[in-house]
């Protein structure tokens, strides 16, 4: 029996949470930020959806530690 969508998609978060290093409820909320809100005009903007519960620190140092590295390798995604 094939998967569900809901059960493919719960599958994809967890995989794409589990790549975040640091932060990983912070990027995975920026995530459903941005892709809530594709007309955004600032990072202030999304730190004000109701998709991000925090504030615009919290976004700030998210995607500050998004850049890291994972056994000497630079992580993109």
């Amino acid at each position: 029996m094939l998967d569900s969508p809901i059960k493919k998609f719960e599958e994809f978060r967890r995989r794409l949470s589990a790549s975040f290093q640091k932060r990983r409820d912070a990027l995975l909320e920026l995530i459903d930020a941005v892709a809530g809100n594709t007309r955004f005009k600032s990072p202030v903007s999304l730190s004000l959806s109701s998709l991000f519960s925090r504030k615009y620190p919290s976004l700030h140092d998210a995607v500050d530690n998004f850049f890291s590295t994972r056994q000497g390798r630079f992580l993109s995604c």
